[in-house]
């Protein structure tokens, strides 16, 4: 162990991807959810380095998939800094909250430029607001009203980047070219005039969005979206509003 960070060998072994011995060590008793002194378990450290195999091995071990650390992050926001899709899908597919209470995912993953992983939140963001309950949704709001301000201005956050790829992610998404930051400007007057970036915004300004996909994403973050699952509606819309397709 490593006294100074109470680092244990199951830290070590996630955070350099050795599965192997990750896997020895759990069989031999290792607490999967054990801490450092920042809180951090070895799940956080297997999404830092972005060791799919490892992060499987403690999933399968019944690891902590939402654990925050006193800096506020989770596993889940460490894959998204890290770039990792693969440890991300692993994650929101066993069950790991696309909402915290601490850092966003969502934010990291737009200003680290990672459009996969960005993707992937809002999927998830729209399943699990499809499938709650009205036992759940008043605490889901609170967390998605945080998640909706982040959105808000992730193509101010991509521009200011210059990642045009991320602007067209983001667009493809649903982002709105039009939206003003607290200083009343638009992504687009954050660009470099007629470069990639800018180009990319001015003929999504010129050619807005379809109908279909500005209802979807306004039910994204809408406080009564849970309600869509307790009626009967087409298959087709179903997994058009859990985006789906």
């Amino acid at each position: 162990m490593n006294v100074k960070l109470c680092r244990t060998e199951l830290h070590e072994a996630s955070f350099n991807g050795r599965a192997l011995q990750l896997q020895t060590l759990l069989n031999q008793g290792g607490n999967v959810n054990s801490r450092t002194q920042e809180h951090d378990t070895p799940l956080h450290d297997a999404c830092l380095g972005g060791k799919r195999l490892c992060v499987k091995v403690l999933i399968q071990h019944g690891a902590n998939l939402d654990a925050v650390n006193i800096t506020g992050r989770t596993p889940l926001y460490n894959a998204c800094w890290n770039g990792s899709s693969d440890c991300c899908t692993m994650l929101l597919k066993t069950g790991a909250s696309p909402y915290t209470e601490g850092l966003s995912s969502l934010q990291v993953a737009i200003e680290k430029g990672h459009c996969k992983c960005v993707i992937e939140l809002i999927k998830a963001q729209a399943k699990e607001k499809f499938k709650s309950g009205s036992s759940t949704h008043f605490t889901l709001n609170h967390k998605m009203s945080l998640e909706k301000l982040v959105w808000k201005n992730s193509l101010h956050v991509a521009a200011c980047t210059g990642n045009v790829k991320m602007i067209e992610t983001l667009l493809s998404l649903g982002a709105s070219p039009y939206t003003k930051n607290e200083k009343q400007i638009t992504p687009k007057e954050l660009t470099v005039p007629f470069s990639e970036c800018y180009e990319a915004l001015h003929q999504a300004e010129t050619n807005p969005r379809s109908l279909m996909g500005t209802c979807r994403l306004a039910l994204l973050y809408h406080k009564t979206m849970y309600m869509a699952s307790k009626i009967n509606i087409p298959n087709a819309l179903e997994q058009y509003l859990r985006w789906e397709n």
